[in-house]
């Protein structure tokens, strides 16, 4: 039986483990799912959190729409 990755055993630091973040975007405060741990609470290394969102945002079939 192999050792659990040490890596999986911590929680994600941006989240603190809960798998949601506080989004700022727009012009109101709302909670979003963390795109460091994509909400399962642990952080995936490697991740990209804008590729995610981006990623995400195509299957919803929302835009981000960045100010100048």
């Amino acid at each position: 039986m192999s050792e659990p990755d040490e890596q999986s055993e911590k929680p994600c630091e941006p989240c603190r483990g809960t798998g949601k973040v506080i989004s700022n975007l727009g012009d109101h405060s709302r909670e979003v799912t963390c795109p460091w741990c994509q909400g399962g609470g642990v952080r995936i290394e490697g991740a990209d959190a804008q590729q995610w969102r981006i990623e995400q945002d195509r299957s919803t079939g929302s835009s981000v729409r960045r100010q100048p």
